[in-house]
């Protein structure tokens, strides 16, 4: 006698494994809009310095995470054109 209990759960039943599918989704994908303003010293014609921020407002896809957010990034530049040659 041959007893065969198949409960099939939330998710698809994988014939001959021991363990249920894994149900997903694609995350991770996203859109939004991003601004870099910033502001340029000049030294001499060759040497110069940015102060630049990037600002951006994404919507991102992710579990747990799917909301607008703000991030920014500041960082500094620096230019040196026609140093060498």
């Amino acid at each position: 006698m041959v007893l065969d209990i198949k409960y099939k759960g939330p998710h698809d039943y994988i014939p001959g494994g021991t363990q249920q599918q894994y149900a997903f989704r694609q995350g991770g994908i996203g859109y939004g809009a991003y601004a870099t303003p910033g502001l340029q010293f000049n030294f001499n014609q060759s040497i110069s310095i940015d102060l630049v921020s990037q600002f951006y407002y994404t919507y991102i896809n992710m579990e747990h995470y799917a909301s607008w957010g703000f991030q920014w990034a500041p960082y500094i530049r620096f230019n040196f054109t026609h140093l060498f040659f």
